[in-house]
């Protein structure tokens, strides 16, 4: 304002250059939230497909692992599993996530 006198000039390029920064953040913020929703999908979809997958195959053979029956284990899975998958999945996106302003 002092060397040029202009208070439109300096209020549009101020304006240029938050918009700017704010849309950087955005497109990282974005990236980051896309990586996640693919682990996501991975994690918390393909992979209890496959697990329920491979234990029925399992109880069909009738082998044991750990101790635990293939049912067992799946109502670990499904039960203990599943939800602390989630929650950590949670955890992790709060952490991610801007904190708003």
């Amino acid at each position: 304002m002092k060397t040029s006198g202009d208070l439109k000039s300096l209020l549009t390029f101020e304006t240029k250059r938050l918009l700017h920064a704010k849309r950087e953040q955005l497109k990282k913020t974005l990236g980051t939230l896309m990586t996640l929703g693919e682990i996501y999908i991975t994690a918390m979809v393909m992979g209890p497909i496959l697990l329920i997958v491979m234990l029925t195959i399992l109880s069909i053979m009738g082998n044991v692992a750990f101790g635990l029956s293939p049912a067992d284990q799946l109502n670990i899975l499904v039960f203990f599993g599943l939800p602390t998958i989630s929650t950590i999945f949670i955890v992790i996106l709060n952490g991610v996530l801007p904190e708003e302003e």
